[in-house]
Parts: C-alpha cells; sequence; structure tokens
C-alpha cells in the first residue's frame, strides 16, 4: 500500500522581493501525485479571516501546552505556557517554546528517552533541533514506535480510569437522587 503523502508550505516572498522571508499569505497544498492546491488569504472575506486567525491563535497557544502531562506540575506549567505564549505573540515574536520558556516537552521526546535511557531535558531539545523529515524518521524507528504506542497506551488507560471514576461518580449520584421504594 501506497504512503499518503500531503505536505503543506506557508509561501514566502523570494530573495530580492521588497519583503524577501515574509508570507506571501498563501499555502501550497501538495499531495502524492504532485499536484497541489493554494489557498490565499487575501481572497477570503472579513469575517471568515478573522475566524481563521482566532483559530490559529486558538491551536499555536494550545499547541504551546501539549507536553504538560508529561511534567511534575501539569497545570503549573500549561498555565505559564499560555501565559509565554501570549506574550511572545503580542510582542510580534513568532517561536515555538513551551512552558517556562524553554524548549517544549512532547511525545516524541519522551519517546527517545524511554527508548534510549537518555535524560528527558537532552532529548527535549535534541527534538527541538530536528527537521520534520527527522521527526518522521524517529517516529518510525522501532524502539521509538513501541515507545510512542506504550505512551498512547497509557494516556488511554487514564482516560478509561477517569471515565470509570465519572461514570460511579454518576451512578452514586442517581442512586441518592432516586425516591425510595
Amino acid at each position: 500500500m501506497a504512503e499518503r503523502k500531503t505536505s503543506k508550505e506557508i509561501l514566502v516572498h523570494p530573495e530580492g522581493h521588497a519583503e524577501a522571508g515574509k508570507p506571501t499569505g498563501e499555502i501550497k497544498f501538495t499531495f502524492s501525485d504532485e499536484t497541489s492546491e493554494v489557498f490565499n488569504l487575501t481572497s477570503v472575506k472579513d469575517d471568515i479571516r478573522v475566524r481563521l486567525a482566532l483559530h490559529g491563535a486558538a491551536q499555536k497557544i494550545g499547541d504551546s501546552y501539549a507536553g504538560a502531562a508529561a511534567t511534575d506540575d501539569p497545570l503549573a506549567y500549561a498555565k505559564q505556557a499560555v501565559k509565554d505564549t501570549i506574550a511572545q505573540l503580542y510582542a510580534g515574536d513568532w517561536r515555538v517554546s513551551g512552558g517556562g520558556g524553554g524548549p517544549r516537552v512532547n511525545e516524541l521526546a519522551i519517546a527517545i528517552s524511554r527508548a534510549g535511557g537518555e535524560p528527558l531535558e537532552e532529548c527535549i531539545e535534541f527534538v527541538g533541533a530536528m527537521t520534520d523529515e527527522d521527526k518522521k524518521a524517529w517516529r518510525k524507528k522501532p524502539k521509538v514506535a513501541l515507545a510512542l504506542a506504550q505512551i498512547a497506551a497509557e494516556k488511554q488507560a487514564k482516560r478509561i480510569e477517569e471515565l470509570q471514576k465519572a461514570a460511579a461518580a454518576e451512578e452514586e449520584k442517581e442512586k441518592a437522587a432516586a425516591p425510595a421504594a
């Protein structure tokens, strides 16, 4: 079975242009058959442009605390990551970072740490310097893929436990509210 691959690229003005390196307002989507579609932000009505901006801001700020669950204090990490990301956006800074202003904890870094026995902090920096292609290659390594699967299973087990507790609490509430026979 052929691998499906679609890439997206935010187009920038070329060298020599007055705004070289700055976004053109277009995103190019290229499909595995080498055909492409281009989205042009200037072709979108103002109300939709605002919705797109809000969606993008929510995604960007939400991404900043994606690794919170892997930290000692997820709530503090998430709060700091949101605060830091909002501050950097207000300052006109579009870098990727996590809580505390340092590199973001993510599942790939955790998986590499588990698979290789390396300190998590070193793996976070290692992953932070990777290209998307490097990340894809690392995710395919058997030990790392296994660790990623285990992380996903742990998250699922935690979710199941939370749902079981919620269901039990709801059942107790229903029993308490039911009229005595």
